[in-house]
């Protein structure tokens, strides 16, 4: 942002809430949008759902219910903990 750019980051966009404050101060000091996605929540067939539902095409929306019925990913979880690559420094991953 504060190269000029706006910015679109997939979650999680910060870990704490002062990060977030600070992106949300340099956000208005510079003018800039963020936006945070959620895979693939930004692609056509849910931006027409929302089209749809703010156009009143399907009538007031007063409730909505949600479910998932499948299985994600094509793997099992693992059953035994799996070994940290030599090279990721984890502290320094979550930021110690």
């Amino acid at each position: 942002m504060k190269s000029g750019y706006h910015v679109y980051c997939e979650k999680p966009l910060t870990r704490t809430i002062s990060e977030c404050r600070k992106v949300m101060e340099t956000a208005r000091k510079t003018k800039r949008v963020t936006q945070i996605g959620t895979q693939i929540h930004g692609g056509n067939n849910y931006r027409r759902v929302v089209e749809l539902v703010q156009s009143n095409a399907i009538g007031p929306v007063s409730e909505v219910h949600v479910w998932v019925g499948a299985v994600y990913g094509t793997k099992d979880h693992p059953q035994q903990g799996v070994a940290m690559p030599s090279e990721l420094q984890y502290d320094l991953w979550l930021g110690r």
